[in-house]
Order: C-alpha cells, then sequence, then structure tokens
C-alpha cells in the first residue's frame, strides 16, 4: 500500500482556547446502590477506581469526586496510562473514565461485542451517559471505529492519539511503516483471515467514514509526522481524506517530531487544553425524533390503561409504517391499567382489592425482556391519584419520571416521554380542575426539554383539540368517563403523536406527509396490526410479571414470536403497495 499524497489532505492545527466554565451538578460518583458490580476498589491518581471483568476480561470504571451533570464519560481504548494527564483533567471535570481490555482483537466483531456488553454494564451499574467519548491510543483506533460504526447513534466524540486506522499499515508493515510481524499473524488469526492480499473492507477504518460521517460525530485526533510504526499518511490522513469527501471534516493536530526512541510513534504533550476542551465540548448534534424512531428496530410503549387497550400505538403504528416513516422490527405495547410511576394509590383503589401498581416493581423485568432500543412512556393521569395538586405527591411523580429515563438509558435504549393527557373535568364534576393538575404535571415536562430530555406534549395539543370542537358542540368529548379515550380519542391521540413526531425540524419521507396518512378505523392493516399488537402485549405482560389483578396471560414468547409470523407477513404484503410507490 502506497501513502496518500501528504499535501492532499487538509489539516487543521487546534490552538488552545479560552478555558470555558464547564458546570456541574453535585451527584454520587458511582449512582450505584450495591457493592457487587465490582470485584475490587483502588486508587487512580487521586480518585476512586472500580474494577470487575466483562466476558472475563479485566475492565475498570473511574469515578471522579462529583459526577458532572448527565454523567459524562470517556470510554479509553487500549494502553489506557498512555498520556493520563488529558484522563485526569476530564475526571476533575466530573467525567467517569471506563476501560476494557480488548487486546489482542485488533477491533474485530468479537471485540465490538466485548464492548458492548461493557457499555451496558456500566451504564447500568453507574448510570452513565448513554453517549460515551471514546478515545482511541495507537492500536486503540482500530476498535474505536469499529465500535463506533456498530453504534453511531450512541457516539459523543472521537479522539485519538497517533491512531492505527489500517491493519496493512500496521501491523502488516506493507506500506512505509515497519509493522510487526508477530502481531501481524496474531491480528490475521483475530479476523479470521488466512490469506493475503487482505482485503480492504477487512483492512480499514475508512469503510465506516459514511456512517461516521452520517451521525455528524465529532473527531479530533494527534498524529506525529515522523511516525514510522503508525505513519499518518496511511492511517490518519486516508481516514480524514474520505470524511473531507463526504463533507465532514476532522481536526488534526500535528506535532512535527515524536521521541526518536520509538521511531517517532511517542511524544511530549506541550498543550491538553485543546483535546480537553474538545473532549468535554464537542458532541454530535442530536438526531431529529423522527430519526430516533427510524433507526430504532425495537420499540416499546410503557405507560396505564390508555397505553394497555393499545389503540393510539396500534393506530401509530399502522401510520408509520404506511405512511413509510419507519419499519422496526417490533413495537411492543407493555401498557398495564391502573399504573403509575410515583408508585402512590389512594385509599379505597378499586374498591379495596388492589392498590394501584408501581411501574418501578417491573420496569428492570420489561426492559430485560423487550430489550428496547427506543421507549415511549406515558404517565401522569393516575399518578395524581385524582385529588387536588399537592407538592408531595408531585415530587413523588418527578422522582419516578427521573428513575424511569436512568433505569431505561442505562440498557443503552432512548427514552420519549408523553405528557399525560387531558382529564375532562365537564364528564366529572370535581371542586377543584383536575385537568389543570394534569397541565401542572406537563409544564414540568416541557421544562425538561431544555436539559436534553425528549417530550412529546400530548396534554396541550389534545387540550386545544377539545376545546376547538366544543366551540361547536358543547358536549363533545374525548373521554367519556373523564379518562379513557373513545374511539375518537385514540384516533386523536395517536394523529397528534405523529405530527409531533413530524414536526418541522423533525424531517419529512420523501413520499407524504403525516396530514395525507390515514388509516381507516377498521381497515385490514389496522385490524392486522391489532391483532399482532395484542399477541405481543399479553405474551411480553406474562413474561416479565406484574402485581396488576385481572390482567389476562398471554402466550409464551416462543409461541407468540410463532404465531406472529404469518400476521406479520399479511401486514408486509398490505403495506408493499405504498413501499413500491
Amino acid at each position: 500500500m502506497s501513502p496518500r499524497p501528504f499535501a492532499a489532505v487538509q489539516k487543521c492545527v487546534l490552538v488552545a482556547s479560552a478555558v470555558a466554565i464547564f458546570s456541574w451538578v453535585i451527584m454520587p460518583a458511582v449512582a450505584c446502590q450495591e457493592d457487587s458490580w465490582y470485584q475490587r476498589q483502588d486508587d487512580w491518581n487521586g480518585f476512586d477506581r472500580y474494577h470487575f471483568q466483562i466476558g472475563g476480561r479485566a475492565a475498570y470504571l473511574v469515578a471522579p469526586t462529583q459526577a458532572a451533570a448527565g454523567r459524562p464519560w470517556v470510554w479509553r481504548a487500549r494502553f489506557p496510562n498512555y498520556h493520563a494527564e488529558i484522563d485526569i483533567e476530564l475526571v476533575k471535570r466530573g467525567f467517569h473514565i471506563g476501560y476494557v481490555d480488548v487486546a489482542g482483537l485488533f477491533g474485530n466483531p468479537a471485540a465490538v461485542e466485548i464492548g458492548n456488553a461493557f457499555y451496558r454494564y456500566v451504564c447500568q451499574h453507574a448510570r452513565l451517559n448513554p453517549r460515551p467519548s471514546l478515545e482511541g491510543v495507537s492500536r486503540g483506533g482500530l476498535f474505536v471505529y469499529q465500535w463506533a460504526a456498530k453504534n453511531s447513534d450512541k457516539v459523543r466524540n472521537i479522539f485519538c492519539d497517533t491512531p492505527v486506522c489500517d491493519i496493512r499499515s500496521w501491523p502488516g508493515g506493507k506500506g512505509e511503516g515497519r509493522g510487526a510481524a508477530a502481531e501481524w499473524k496474531q491480528c490475521l488469526a483475530a479476523y479470521g483471515i488466512d490469506e493475503e492480499p487482505v482485503d480492504e473492507s477487512e483492512a480499514s477504518v475508512v469503510q465506516h467514514a459514511g456512517l461516521i460521517a452520517a451521525a455528524h460525530i465529532p473527531i479530533l485526533h494527534i498524529v506525529t509526522e515522523d511516525d514510522q510504526i503508525v505513519p499518518p499518511q496511511e492511517n490518519t490522513y486516508v481516514l480524514s481524506e474520505r470524511l473531507d469527501q463526504l463533507g465532514h471534516p476532522m481536526q488534526v493536530i500535528s506535532i512535527e517530531h515524536g521521541k526518536p526512541e520509538t521511531q517517532g510513534h511517542h511524544f511530549d504533550h506541550s498543550d491538553i487544553e485543546p483535546i480537553v476542551e474538545f473532549l468535554v465540548h464537542q458532541q454530535a448534534p442530536d438526531r431529529s425524533l423522527l430519526d430516533r424512531v427510524r433507526a430504532a428496530r425495537r420499540i416499546v410503549f410503557l405507560g396505564d390503561s390508555i397505553t394497555y387497550s393499545g389503540e393510539y400505538v396500534a393506530r401509530l403504528e399502522a401510520a408509520l409504517r404506511s405512511g413509510g416513516w419507519a419499519e422496526p422490527e417490533v413495537m411492543i405495547n407493555v401498557g398495564l391499567p391502573s399504573e403509575t410511576v410515583s408508585g402512590l394509590s389512594e385509599a379505597g383503589h378499586a374498591g379495596g382489592r388492589f392498590p394501584r401498581p408501581d411501574l418501578h416493581e417491573r420496569l428492570e423485568r420489561v426492559l430485560e425482556a423487550t430489550r428496547p432500543d427506543l421507549v415511549f412512556a406515558c404517565y401522569g393521569i393516575n399518578c395524581g391519584i385524582y385529588q387536588p395538586f399537592d407538592e408531595d405527591r408531585f415530587k413523588k411523580y418527578q422522582e419516578g419520571i427521573g428513575r424511569l429515563k436512568a433505569q431505561v438509558e442505562a440498557t443503552g435504549a432512548e427514552l420519549i416521554l408523553i405528557t399525560p393527557p387531558t382529564f375532562d373535568d365537564q364528564r366529572a364534576k370535581k371542586d377543584f380542575s383536575y385537568d389543570a393538575v394534569m397541565g401542572h404535571y406537563t409544564d414540568w415536562l416541557n421544562e425538561q426539554e431544555t436539559a436534553g430530555w425528549n417530550v412529546l406534549d400530548l396534554h396541550t395539543a389534545l387540550s386545544r383539540e377539545l376545546a376547538s370542537r366544543r366551540e361547536t358542540d358543547p358536549n363533545f368529548t374525548f373521554q367519556p368517563d373523564a379518562v379513557h379515550p373513545n374511539q375518537a380519542g385514540h384516533e386523536q391521540i395517536a394523529a397528534i403523536l405523529l405530527e409531533l413526531l413530524v414536526a418541522p425540524g423533525g424531517g419529512e419521507p420523501e413520499s407524504s406527509s403525516p396530514r395525507t396518512v390515514e388509516v381507516e378505523r377498521d381497515g385490514e392493516l389496522l385490524q392486522l396490526i391489532r391483532q399482532r399488537s395484542h399477541l405481543w402485549r399479553d405474551a411480553y405482560l406474562t413474561a416479565s410479571g406484574h402485581q396488576r389483578p385481572g390482567i389476562r396471560s398471554g402466550e409464551s414468547l416462543p409461541v407468540a414470536r410463532q404465531k406472529s409470523a404469518p400476521l406479520t407477513r399479511q401486514i408486509d404484503q398490505k403495506l408493499q403497495p405504498n413501499q413500491d410507490k
């Protein structure tokens, strides 16, 4: 392999910038109540380090004294003690530092699977941000880009230090680099390659440039120009050129000379501040909600009886699929009647037969059974327990929503919160407005958008639509008993959620707009989706378990999957004319 022309690659040399204020909130460093998740604890440069194993591989997590807002973290790939001054400064600023040993795998699929298990583990046990910064040193560049290609929506940004980007350059030594014969043999075995020449798709992380560019992941590399071990002309600059062609330039800090005793591969940092600032402040822009729905293969709905009924869920699924908005592998409704996220229940609920079920009693089992990429959750209508506004009840709701968000994101999934539906005060006369209580809950959820939460404001839109309908029909209602939507109510909820998902800025499909996507009330497509949705709902509720009496048992998951197969084929046939347009 011949090196690319050095002059053909545009480079950007960073200069130190003024240190911006990085705010943090006082949070426990390791937000886990159990001590069995790690095997031992020691000191790392004055900070607590927790050791554990992932698939028999050594791993650890360094915790700051105070975790920064959002619990950010850096995932270090290979040589964790090299240029540790960068990581030390980041821990001082509230970052966690994670590491798992994938030595000898050279970023192959087995390494990526170990990485996936490590990611899930630390997100769950330390409740870390689901979008880490990736930091790859030398051969660690192979792992960083291979993992990022499979998880581009989970990457905050990427920093690499003299990284390997092509195994033919190192350890292969097929270009200008020195190579390493023993490691080359080990690398070929790791990738299951028996003969040379090695195919480019197996050799180079440049194959993933399109995925990285599409995810708009900020990238910074630092290289030494006289590196004879990992020549930048065969690695960083090849990747840079490709990203440039895709309209996603990366930043490169160029060091003229490395240390002679390491053939230029290592160097002393003259200034770490530009790198620290990049990792702290540069991050991939959030994708639109519609992009996240499009990318999700497994979508789960959580909620109370309104969600459990399944009607708005089925209608939304039918609209998303028939309009070309999304094609998830599965949409699973695991709503549960009477449920709250606050853990509260009024005296004499259900005639004294049982208290309201608490989502948190079952949430861990639900997430384990459903393995979602994306979770929609609609709670609130039961959480105020149909009483006047009360600060203590409201605080319980806030805490419950916070726990829900943390637990969902700990699995690597993303949460979209739906504000509570309206309460029709006209249909249930009280000496106070319970709909105003729901408005208070709605306002708080909407405020959390400034902190990066995903919120769809159903309550406000449904309230406006109800007021509009009553201008011509004063007795109109979406909720005959003040709580549970009728057919028109479910249709309106589905329409509102679709409209919010594809609002301006959310992106639009090529062939239709939300206002032209209509699903017949009892059309064949909707009937098939309803039938499949109920089959999966009952099966997953039974499989995950709950404490709500009166819920019918479902099939076992294997039987449910078997029975859903012919329904899926019929649904696909119904959608085929739309997909061919």
